[in-house]
Formats: C-alpha cells, sequence, structure tokens
C-alpha cells in the first residue's frame, strides 16, 4: 500500500489501519510481525512527506510508536483551514 499523490498523511494512516484490520480478519492468516509492519507503513511513505525522513532516521519499535510520531506530522484543526471556509479578505468591510 502506497500513499497516494496529495493524499494527506491522516488519510494514508487511516487506509493502512483499515487494511491492517482486514488481514487480520482473514481466517488462518498466520499473524505479521510488528517490525514487518512498521516496515510496511514506512516504505509506503510518500518522499517528500516529513515523516519518511523521520521514520528513516529513527526506525519505530512499534506500530504504535510510529502512528504516535506521525501525529507530528498531521496538520492541527487549529493551524490549517478547513475545507469550504472561505477566507478573509483584508480591508473588506
Amino acid at each position: 500500500m502506497e500513499q497516494l499523490e496529495d493524499e494527506p498523511l491522516r488519510s494514508y494512516l487511516n487506509r493502512f489501519k483499515s487494511a491492517l484490520l482486514d488481514l487480520r480478519d482473514i481466517p488462518g492468516a498466520p499473524p505479521i510481525a510488528e517490525p514487518v509492519l512498521v516496515q510496511a507503513l514506512g516504505n509506503g511513505l510518500r518522499y517528500e512527506s516529513g515523516f519518511w525522513e523521520d521514520i528513516r532516521i529513527r526506525p519505530s519499535p512499534t506500530l504504535k510508536d510510529a502512528f504516535l510520531r506521525a501525529e507530528n506530522y498531521i496538520p492541527s484543526s487549529k493551524t490549517s483551514r478547513s475545507y469550504g471556509s472561505t477566507p478573509k479578505i483584508l480591508g473588506s468591510g
């Protein structure tokens, strides 16, 4: 699985988590080692992602750690304008 072009990191992480749940629901499927899952998460990131660089420099020991660290690279709603909102134009009324 790869992060799509222009796909927000949060969306990619949600797709990754959903795929993990689907894999775990397969009857008789062997468990996947956590280091393999962490590697798969990192391999799917876009090169331009700051999280891609972070996870390459300091690999996460667990998937939980990787998801927690990824939160540092997701803009909060306080710092980013939501879709559909109208920007204020300076100097108007």
